[in-house]
């Protein structure tokens, strides 16, 4: 199978949803097939750029448009890609911010479905609109309703042939607005590695572990975004318990970037544990060591609103390292969703190898060779 995917940008590291595409198209290659990506709306860049760009071993073919040049001359241009490509799918990977500052790209639809003419379309669903809920500020009511008009044309002008998104709750709003689509869930954004002794040693100095030693020590992991909403205080003081009663230190260690409202956050609360919970924060990491970190923990935080947790490549990454995550963010923000918990359940309950890059690229290429 030949599939040419369409996202915003592709700068490595600076945009969650190229990172993706590129962990995709190059599973896709690995397993026979052939991919490709083009960025259309490319921040990163200034003047146009086609080469190939590497993934876990395996170079994918790219073509990256900068957002400072002209949409008629970027479409044109990625029309030529695509004729040279021939792919026999179209994929594209949707965040309304991806293809315009601020949210509104208007127009969209009627491109793509020039450029694609007579051929395959599948939409990836990874973001919709803002403004969910009746407690959402004026602005983003405002946003989110043509936002939404934009979503249901997109699916009106390119007609696609299969629509996924991410978790439950995306897929009941695109219901409400008359839009048919199925979970593809995301895979960890960590790949599985050996573990790094040296980074492992750097951090059993950091929690003090040569003196009280490793099976006297709680460790819980908290990774990526810190969101304002959660109740860390709480998880921490349950925690702190239970090594009381096994007689134990509880070590909290923080990886990645967790962001503004975080840094104040962790500031907090070792002000308020300091005595008795070992914090250690190693900002961001290479993925060797997040996957060691990973390895290393008794327990994975996350701060991800619950509705949300489907599509958290961090979740992802905790599920795949087959950690038992303890859940932060139970604020039920959408208020137009009865009830999430069967579908939660059952996320809980999916083996750790079925949250693979693996398992979900041929879970997609099931699915559409199953599309006529």
């Amino acid at each position: 199978m030949t599939i040419l995917f369409l996202c915003g940008s592709l700068e490595p590291g600076k945009d969650g949803v190229g990172d993706y595409t590129r962990r995709l198209a190059g599973e896709l290659i690995r397993q026979g097939h052939q991919a490709s990506i083009i960025a259309l709306n490319d921040r990163h860049c200034e003047t146009q750029i086609e080469n190939t760009q590497e993934c876990d071993g395996t170079s994918i073919e790219v073509l990256r448009l900068p957002s400072v040049v002209l949409s008629k001359e970027r479409f044109y241009q990625a029309s030529l890609f695509i004729e040279k490509q021939n792919p026999e799918w179209l994929s594209l990977q949707y965040v309304p911010y991806s293809f315009h500052n601020k949210g509104l790209p208007f127009g969209l639809s009627k491109q793509l479905a020039k450029i694609g003419k007579g051929r395959k379309w599948h939409i990836m669903f990874h973001e919709l609109w803002i403004g969910l809920t009746k407690m959402s500020p004026l602005k983003h009511k405002i946003i989110g309703f043509p936002q939404r008009k934009i979503a249901n044309n997109l699916v009106s002008n390119i007609n696609p042939k299969l629509i996924t998104t991410s978790n439950k709750l995306y897929e009941i709003l695109l219901k409400n607005n008359k839009i048919d689509s199925e979970i593809l869930r995301l895979f960890s954004n960590i790949p599985k590695t050996t573990e790094d002794i040296d980074f492992q040693d750097y951090l059993y100095k950091k929690l003090i572990v040569p003196e009280i030693g490793r099976n006297n020590l709680i460790l819980a992991g908290i990774f990526g975004t810190i969101h304002s909403s959660s109740n860390l205080e709480i998880v921490i003081k349950d925690l702190e318990q239970q090594a009381y009663l096994q007689q134990k230190r509880l070590g909290i260690v923080i990886i990645g970037r967790i962001g503004t409202y975080g840094e104040i956050e962790i500031e907090r609360l070792k002000a308020i544990f300091s005595a008795r919970v070992i914090f250690v924060v190693l900002g961001e990491q290479n993925p060797q060591q997040v996957s060691t970190f990973l390895q290393m923990m008794d327990y994975g935080i996350s701060s991800t609103p619950t509705q949300f947790i489907g599509k958290s490549g961090v979740y992802a990454a905790m599920r795949y390292h087959n950690l038992n995550i303890i859940m932060s963010n139970n604020n039920n923000i959408i208020d137009c969703i009865a009830n999430l918990d069967e579908y939660l359940s059952d996320l809980i309950n999916i083996p750790s190898e079925n949250w693979s890059t693996e398992y979900i690229c041929k879970k997609l290429i099931n699915r559409l060779s199953l599309t006529k």
